[in-house]
């Protein structure tokens, strides 16, 4: 194997003889080997190419001819490798003996799908005693057929022109079932991101861009984009592709939703983590149903509760709305609310079939026919089938989780599921312009799942979702994408990062493009800041105050580096220039006065501050912060007053230390000890000489020396 990807990074780096080199030693041992007729030709070609170079013969195709020659090698190395993981890896292993086989002639399997839609159609002619059974058996040979379809593609070569003209064919052809398509969209998909395929890649972004039915549409574009290899160049085509997509705004709208989308992902688990934690709990105890061991039950209603409050009733169903609200609230901002859930809820059999991952909610599926036995006339899988919450998998989960508890369920519950209200907290109607997102997003779910749920702990195949790929997920950073116009789009994805304190990406993102654009440069400027690079942060954040002098984002962006930097004369300035703007904003005086303070100028402070305590007479923060200024200003008998309020009412660790310092300054060293004691009783895990260090700047100003710190640490500590 390691031969192979060597080979294949030869290839990728263009040094041809290197890569005939590693290939040559696997083809002398294994004659047999796919792929060794045209490795002969690809090496004796090469050598004509030498011999000709030699004599002194230019020929102006030579360029050309030589990248031929890499991307025939590359089929070459490709083919092995799939061969070889056919052998070695489960997945490839299982999926090789799927397919058993399987007749991939053309004609063969346009028959077989179009067949099925026309068998399914004239059912309706078949007498009801005929046609269930004969539905049954239509089925169940057809999902046999799909699932070994699925895992020929999956372990398939590289494709020839042929195999693009005929799969584009199918996919968007009206005699296909829509869920045939759908399902072979995720084969091509899943093979060409392990083993890159040029021409399945073709398939995929030709059929983003020609199909009508945007569930086929949006599939393409998850697989298209999760297939880049960057640093391919020897397929030119891959580029250029992707550039004349990107040439309509629609599409570079669509991969910017995209990329938020695959971000939203990566948080599933913490947003499941914030449910369990604050959301669940509230439901459940709420709820009126209890789960044990015997399955669901009702809890008995608490007479004398209902006697002591006669609204309780009223006030549970509040408590369960706001609950479902915030998870509502979640689920629209992109979060992936079921995957908790539903994560406990894969390990039937069901899905030990890679396929079935990505299959559609088909309730004729056959391995849902004991569902179908168990539920009988209910509703619910009908229902289930028209819902637009769940993905597709966490619809066969829950269909199959009914299944095994239905006969333990309390009888309301059961009549509730063969109504809509069943699926009522789940979310209404989608609306039309939201649509496409929704149709991405709910892939993306299944895609999540099979990679998070069934590939956790393998390494089989390229895992998109684990840390260690994350350029598979943050595409827009892509070499490949550089040179396309996507400017307002990066822009647009860095606000998103920048809001969601991805400083990582955000740099990243940064460093691929540039712009003159504000949002831009104040965005550089937050990312510096994020990093500690405080000069590149003033100069972008001045880079835009330049043109925009009155832009309050950039402004304090500069302030948050200054303070940072303990560059108090900046911030002070520039608080000065925010105050001109928003006179009366409490943060921006409270800031304002600290950078004072450190100054020396807590003078000029004391105004602004004490008009503020006025207005807010029971804000501590005011207080604290015009103590601080009174004590630094020398007026210490009015700081201890405004300490002694503040110790009186519930004290922060900061006000014992800083009336400490009060006291201190006063001469009253037993207050000023005692004040201390009880500032490492609170933080017991910091110590008061860093403290008195933090604050040399006033222990300096009224001659406290460093002999005086000792001992006051000595007092403390007894």
């Amino acid at each position: 194997m390691k031969n192979i990807q060597d080979a294949i990074q030869c290839i990728q780096a263009k040094k041809l003889d290197d890569a005939i080199g590693l290939l040559a030693p696997l083809f002398e041992s294994k004659p047999s080997l796919i792929g060794h007729e045209e490795m002969t030709a690809i090496a004796n070609d090469f050598s004509l190419m030498k011999q000709f170079m030699l004599q002194g013969v230019k020929d102006p195709e030579r360029e050309n001819l030589y990248l031929s020659l890499l991307q025939r090698l590359y089929k070459v190395a490709a083919n092995i490798e799939i061969s070889w993981r056919c052998k070695n890896f489960d997945i490839y292993v299982n999926a090789f003996r799927t397919s058993d086989h399987q007749n991939t002639s053309h004609d063969f399997i346009q028959s077989v799908l179009e067949n099925f839609v026309s068998d399914v159609a004239m059912l309706s002619l078949e007498s009801e005693s005929v046609r269930n059974d004969k539905r049954t058996e239509i089925f169940e040979r057809h999902q046999h057929f799909m699932d070994r379809l699925f895992s020929t593609i999956l372990v398939s070569c590289q494709w020839k022109s042929a195999d693009v003209k005929f799969y584009e064919n199918i996919l968007t052809s009206p005699l296909v079932d829509l869920n045939d398509q759908l399902l072979i969209i995720s084969a091509i998909s899943i093979s060409t991101m392990n083993v890159f395929d040029i021409n399945k890649f073709k398939v995929l972004i030709n059929i983003y861009s020609s199909a009508l039915d945007e569930n086929v549409k949006q599939r393409a574009l998850v697989g298209w984009v999760l297939s880049i290899v960057d640093n391919l160049d020897i397929f030119p085509e891959q580029t250029n592709l992707i550039a004349t997509v990107c040439k309509e705004e629609k599409a570079r709208l669509e991969l910017l939703e995209l990329q938020i989308q695959l971000f939203s992902s990566l948080d599933a688990e913490k947003d499941n983590d914030k449910i369990q934690q604050d959301i669940m709990p509230n439901l459940m105890n709420n709820s009126g149903f209890t789960i044990n061991r015997f399955g669901i039950s009702e809890t008995d209603e608490d007479k004398m509760e209902n006697i002591l409050n006669p609204n309780v009733d009223d006030e549970k169903m509040e408590i369960i709305e706001k609950n479902i609200q915030k998870m509502m609230k979640m689920q629209k901002e992109g979060s992936d609310i079921y995957f908790g859930g539903f994560k406990q809820m894969k390990r039937f059999a069901f899905f030990s079939k890679i396929s079935n991952w990505f299959m559609p909610f088909v309730i004729d599926h056959p391995e849902l026919s004991s569902v179908r036995n168990k539920l009988q006339d209910s509703a619910f899988l009908n229902l289930l089938f028209k819902q637009n919450t769940f993905c597709e998998s966490d619809k066969y989960s829950l269909a199959l989780a009914l299944s095994s508890i239905i006969d333990k369920l309390p009888k309301n519950m059961l009549e509730m599921l063969n109504t809509n209200d069943s699926f009522a907290f789940a979310g209404g109607t989608i609306p039309d312009e939201e649509k496409t997102a929704y149709i991405r997003r709910m892939y993306l779910q299944d895609l999540f799942r099979f990679y998070r749920i069934h590939q956790e702990y393998r390494s089989d195949i390229v895992n998109p979702f684990h840390k260690t790929n994350h350029h598979v997920i943050y595409f827009f950073t892509k070499k490949i994408f550089e040179n396309i116009a996507l400017g307002n789009q990066k822009i647009r994805l860095g606000m998103y990062l920048y809001r969601h304190s991805r400083h990582t990406e955000l740099y990243n993102l940064l460093e691929s493009f540039s712009s003159e654009n504000h949002k831009y440069n104040t965005l550089k400027g937050y990312s510096y800041l994020y990093r500690n690079e405080f000069k590149r942060a003033y100069f972008y954040f001045d880079k835009v105050l330049v043109l925009a002098p009155n832009n309050t984002w950039a402004l304090n962006g500069k302030v948050n580096a200054a303070l940072k930097n303990e560059d108090y004369e900046t911030a002070a300035s520039t608080y000065s220039k925010l105050l001109e703007l928003n006179p009366n904003k409490q943060h921006y005086i409270l800031n304002h006065s600290i950078a004072l303070i450190k100054l020396d100028r807590a003078n000029e402070s004391l105004n602004a501050l004490y008009k503020l305590e006025f207005e807010n007479p029971d804000d501590k923060k005011v207080k604290r912060i015009l103590a601080w200024a009174l004590l630094c200003n020398g007026q210490t008998e009015k700081a201890i007053e405004h300490y002694k309020a503040l110790l009186s009412d519930n004290p922060s660790d900061s006000d014992f230390l800083n009336a400490g310092y009060a006291y201190w300054i006063e001469g009253n060293i037993a207050q000023a000890c005692n004040c201390f004691q009880n500032w490492k009783q609170i933080c017991k895990d910091k110590e008061l000489l860093d403290e008195f260090r933090k604050d040399d700047y006033l222990l300096n100003k009224v001659n406290i020396s460093e002999i005086d710190r000792e001992l006051m640490i000595s007092l403390t500590n007894q």
